[in-house]
């Protein structure tokens, strides 16, 4: 059982507790941890929390039921958590392989402090509920502590339940307690400015139906802006192959909104823009190519006789040398003064404000009404492209209808 006490100290706590039962105290261990995720929040989404603690041996990793605090799963690993196969295999690897996929964990915060267990002892002497407190802080910058709520953990022993019953019913009837419902996780992301999920390269977007059009789509690009810079260090870096995907989805959205939401900027605007992000797309492309065939390269495997298994090993070194060599041309292109510059100038159009007497024919026109006519057309495109598919239709045919699907997707 997990409880989180905001207004009190772990001191107070154990002086509060002597008053009322005999205890029995271990020495305590420092605190050196941290919470990790992926970049997208992959494991707080699905309701997970991953402390990171160093040890002895190398890291102490345990995973955590967000909500309760219960326990998941433990596990010591010689290195710092980073991509899957850095994970020692078992519960943990298990149950975060699904959700982890191809990204990279990565610290969140960092967690310092001291662990103190405390036995409740009974008449005899004989210890009936052993309680783990973590006194923690957020380490700031400056050398700054930022304290956390006391965390505790309660393990009644076998057949002293009741005794367990009392020790919750006092600590939640006690108003010195502060018993609170905000997670450990979420109390430590606060206090460095950040929330779970912050980030997430999906369109969720509650638009006025009844503002301009010109409006409404500065906004949407501005958001699409957003996304693609914060992921320009991480694919510059070559964090994980994550980073490269959701900016260049980005960059495809953005060229599909410069192209399908017409007659609202100015033409020469439009299409300068729609250049320059083609232009990224281009220096973007090689370096994704060689992260798909890496990530599907276990499916290439499976997809031949055991035999014929090890042929395919020059190939994938061949693969792997190539991938280097495009990502040392994708960092130099996303370092560069024309990539830089585009993102700039990009930025300050999206920002001025719109002019009082929109000029294109769409701009000043509400956003319902020029999304409900370039949806409609689109979906119309779709449906006769589609009427004409049949068992003789050639590639190219069925190439288009998928086109013109995601443009109605993206609308």
């Amino acid at each position: 059982m997990q409880y989180q006490l905001s207004s009190i100290t772990a001191d107070r706590f154990v002086n509060s507790l002597s008053k009322k039962w005999r205890l029995s105290e271990d020495p305590s261990q420092t605190i050196d941890g941290g919470y990790f995720d992926t970049f997208d929040w992959r494991l707080y989404l699905a309701g997970y929390a991953l402390f990171v603690e160093r040890s002895d041996n190398g890291f102490s990793i345990c995973l955590i039921e967000r909500e309760t605090g219960g326990i998941l799963a433990l596990a010591e690993a010689a290195e710092q958590p980073g991509m899957l196969e850095s994970l020692p295999s078992g519960a943990l690897c298990d149950l975060l392989s699904p959700v982890m996929e191809m990204r990279r964990l990565l610290p969140l915060v960092t967690v310092s402090g001291r662990r103190r267990q405390v036995d409740l002892l009974n008449s005899d002497e004989k210890t009936v509920v052993r309680i783990e407190m973590a006194e923690t802080f957020v380490d700031l910058d400056g050398g700054v502590g930022h304290s956390l709520p006391l965390s505790l953990q309660l393990t009644p022993l076998k057949g002293y339940e009741k005794d367990a019953a009392r020790l919750m019913k006092w600590m939640e009837t006690g108003s010195e307690m502060g018993v609170g419902e905000k997670q450990h996780l979420d109390a430590a992301l606060e206090a460095v400015g950040r929330r779970g999920g912050d980030y997430s390269s999906k369109l969720n977007f509650l638009l006025d139906p009844l503002d301009r059009t010109d409006v409404a789509a500065k906004h949407i690009l501005l958001h699409l802006l957003d996304t693609l810079e914060r992921n320009v260090d991480g694919a510059y870096d070559d964090i994980d192959s994550e980073y490269l995907h959701d900016l260049r989805v980005a960059v495809r959205r953005t060229r599909s909104a410069l192209s399908q939401i017409k007659e609202v900027f100015d033409p020469g605007v439009v299409e300068r823009f729609k250049q320059d992000f083609a232009w990224i797309g281009q220096v973007t492309g090689p370096t994704r190519d060689m992260h798909v065939y890496l990530l599907k390269f276990p499916d290439y495997l499976n997809s031949l006789p055991p035999n014929y298994q090890d042929a395919l090993g020059p190939f994938h070194r061949y693969l792997e040398r190539h991938q280097v060599s495009e990502q040392r041309k994708l960092a130099k292109a996303l370092r560069s003064k024309r990539f830089i510059g585009i993102l700039e100038e990009w930025k300050g159009f999206l920002e001025a404000p719109p002019p009082k007497k929109p000029r294109p024919n769409n701009a000043g026109r509400t956003v319902k009404e020029v999304a409900n006519a370039r949806i409609y057309r689109m979906y119309m495109r779709v449906m006769k492209e589609g009427g004409v598919i049949d068992d003789d239709t050639p590639a190219e045919a069925l190439h288009e209808l998928r086109i013109s699907c995601k443009k109605l997707r993206y609308l």
